[in-house]
């Protein structure tokens, strides 16, 4: 276990990616991230090696047809049942227990979020959403918790995107991230460019109210403001309606809440926080020298906190859609948000859930009621995926832009 103080994106190898640029944020940059460690790579060699599980996941991985989604969910349930029994390392426990130990006494705090840091995460591929999270986890529940966020490597959609990518998952050993949970008014994500059309200088900023996951997730459609990258008032502002959120309880359990009415249409960022994200956000670019995808909360106090930074993918598109004749056909819904540019033309197929994606036909057009990361495993057939709800920040978005399925 290593604290994000003593660590730098030198350090992807051995935590991963997430862990990796927490502490090069942290360290290098003086950028406001919460306290926290990274559990390391070599401790899921440690788990692994000590139940002598590696033999027995390569088996399921190597038998099972990817393009069948009844293969990859038994694939992934008997291998997540065998991560999740497994027991944890006597040395492992104790370096578990002595770092969130510290944790606690650096930040004050007594609940954490375990994240996953797997090695190639926020790489070439973002594998968003694929991977588990868990928040406000307690000090007693850290081992299990841990052991479950191991389990999360091989969900059904994870083991796809390895599959449908050539990789190799022993190549992929999954670091952990432990961080001190923030109690946010406000989270979200800021892009420095817009993935569609990068030669835009605006800064994206993507928010909903409460924690974050419920725009990462889809569950919600996030309110988006332009902001200039020079600093000054958003140039545009589309607020959308906030009926929920999602918020962090006394206790430390997290919750949904309804929203009171009078704050549900309001914008959920005030001039001085996409000011202060702007400025995060083209710092973040210059040190990079390309454009960063950021998570970020902002928490009771008024303080904007860093989550995440990974490289986001742009896209130039290669066509336009506006050069095809629509003519003599009939409109039925226009307008909405443009994840990844294109046009298609297939049958619809309605997912209204996982049990629904085993019955899409190759070139069909996905409908669904919300971006769930699920989708991903027919993205490699979808002609094109309609949803109603959910933005350009969420999971789902980044994964289409990845496979440019048109969405």
């Amino acid at each position: 276990t290593i604290p994000f103080g003593s660590l730098d994106r030198s350090r992807a190898d051995s935590v991963g990616g997430k862990s990796a640029q927490l502490g090069e944020l942290a360290s290098r940059l003086r950028l406001p991230v919460p306290e926290g460690f990274a559990v390391s790579a070599w401790a899921y060699k440690r788990f692994v090696d000590a139940n002598d599980l590696q033999v027995r996941i390569t088996e399921h991985i190597q038998t099972l047809d990817a393009r069948r989604l009844e293969d990859l969910e038994e694939a992934s349930g008997a291998i997540q049942k065998m991560v999740s029994e497994a027991e944890i390392p006597d040395d492992l426990a104790q370096a578990l227990g002595a770092a969130v130990a510290d944790l606690e006494a650096r930040s004050g705090s007594d609940r954490f979020a375990l994240r996953s840091s797997a090695l190639g995460e926020d790489a070439l591929l973002s594998f968003a959403g694929q991977y588990a999270t868990f928040l406000g986890v307690h000090r007693e529940e850290l081992l299990d918790r841990y052991r479950l966020v191991l389990a999360g490597k091989f969900s059904p959609q994870a083991i796809y995107s390895l599959l449908s990518h050539d990789l190799r998952e022993t190549d992929m050993a999954m670091g952990v991230a432990c961080v001190a949970m923030v109690d946010a008014v406000a989270s979200g994500v800021v892009y420095t460019r817009d993935p569609l059309h990068p030669d835009e200088t605006d800064v994206l900023v993507h928010s909903v109210l409460g924690l974050g996951q419920y725009l990462v997730d889809g569950t919600l459609t996030p309110d988006l403001f332009r902001v200039p990258r020079g600093g000054g008032s958003a140039l545009a502002t589309a607020v959308a309606r906030k009926p929920v959120r999602l918020v962090l309880q006394p206790d430390g359990s997290v919750a949904e809440e309804v929203v009171p009415a009078e704050e549900q249409d309001a914008p959920s960022l005030d001039e001085r926080a996409l000011a202060t994200l702007a400025d995060y956000a083209t710092r973040l670019e210059e040190h990079y020298e390309t454009p960063p995808d950021i998570e970020w909360a902002l928490d009771r106090e008024g303080r904007v906190l860093l989550l995440q930074a990974r490289p986001l993918r742009v896209l130039r598109p290669a066509t336009c859609a506006d050069d095809l004749d629509l003519s003599g056909l009939e409109e039925v819904r226009s307008g909405g948000t443009t994840v990844c540019c294109g046009a298609a033309t297939g049958p619809v197929s309605q997912v209204r859930g996982p049990a629904d994606l085993d019955g899409v036909a190759e070139g069909a057009i996905v409908v669904s009621a919300r971006p769930f990361p699920g989708l991903v495993t027919v993205m490699g057939k979808a002609g094109a995926i309609v949803t109603e709800v959910g933005g350009v920040a969420s999971h789902m978005a980044t994964l289409a832009r990845e496979y440019r399925v048109p969405t």
